[in-house]
């Protein structure tokens, strides 16, 4: 490699990695080619964070339906309100210290409120994923 133009990849509020160009060649890139690399770098970084952005709500959206069966189960089993029902899952999740979503889904999955034994470092092993 002889010769190398680094963008970062970037907006108002997030640094999203970084665009390389390589050549073997030295000298290889003209101011022209920076400049035309520098607007590529614009657009790529504009596409990374809408991708990431849509990936964030998908997830949200995912954890947000979830978050709603448990409550239905909770409501239905226990007559509960919708408000009563997700202060239960609340209180578990804080006493717990696990994820809210994972309560959840484990409630959704099992139809079974979670015991301490089911959910013991679950959530300390999952912060890292």
């Amino acid at each position: 490699m002889r010769s190398v133009v680094s963008y970062r990849l970037f907006t108002t509020s997030d640094t999203l990695g970084a665009l390389n160009l390589f050549s073997r060649t030295p000298h290889a890139f003209a101011t022209e080619d920076i400049d035309n690399g520098l607007a590529l770098a614009a657009h790529v970084a504009v596409a990374v964070a809408e991708e990431q952005n849509d990936q964030r709500l998908h997830v949200a959206l995912a954890s947000r339906t979830v978050i709603g069966q448990a409550q239905g189960i909770l409501m239905e089993r226990f007559d509960l309100s919708a408000k009563d029902a997700f202060q239960v899952l609340i209180r578990f999740s804080t006493h717990q210290n696990i994820k809210l979503h994972r309560v959840a889904s484990q409630l959704v999955a099992t139809r079974k409120i979670p015991s301490s034994s089911d959910t013991k470092g679950s959530d300390h092993e999952q912060q890292s994923s």
